[in-house]
């Protein structure tokens, strides 16, 4: 008796989908936090952030701008963001909605951003190294002269044949004036 593992891919699928979707929701409210409160929050994942007032997603959902669910969710994925946790990890002062400062970050969450900037800085240099290594193979097991995609049976006389052939059969059909 054999086991089908398709549902186990299908579930794993399933739940892929689901991230993804949740991700590119989260972007969408991110995107909006950005343009409701500049002085807080940015779009970009490259851009400089400032560490966010404590329980501003409290905040976020007393104005009705989000559910607590969707602010849950955009803050989740905010503040794993590296230059999130570099800005925690230099002790810059947490903003509020305003823009202006609202407490300051503690030497425990300075070295919790450290170490967090560190293993996403580990992580994003091994996935650089494999995929080097990966191109790095490909190239390896490419031929090195590749020359011209052809056809086994054609050969440049071949090809000159068929096109006076072509032409001759133009002419024949246009009457000669071609």
């Amino acid at each position: 008796m054999t086991v089908s593992h398709e549902p186990i891919d299908q579930a794993k699928a399933t739940k892929r989908a689901h991230q993804q979707l949740d991700w590119r929701v989260a972007q969408e409210f991110i995107g909006l936090l950005a343009e409701l409160f500049p002085r807080c929050f940015t779009r970009q994942n490259y851009d400089p952030h400032k560490p966010l007032k404590i329980r501003i997603a409290t905040e976020l959902v007393s104005l009705g701008i989000v559910t607590p669910d969707e602010v849950a969710l955009a803050l989740s994925i905010y503040t794993r963001r590296l230059m999130y946790q570099r800005a925690l990890a230099s002790g810059a002062p947490r903003i509020g909605l305003d823009g202006d400062p609202a407490g300051e970050v503690t030497a425990e969450e300075i070295a919790h951003a450290k170490a967090t900037v560190a293993a996403i800085e580990a992580k994003q240099k091994r996935r650089s190294a494999s995929a080097k290594a990966v191109a790095d193979k490909r190239k390896a097991a490419r031929p090195a002269d590749r020359g011209p995609p052809t056809k086994p049976g054609l050969s440049l006389s071949d090809l000159r044949a068929a096109a006076r052939a072509r032409r001759g059969s133009d002419e024949r059909r246009t009457g000669g004036s071609a």
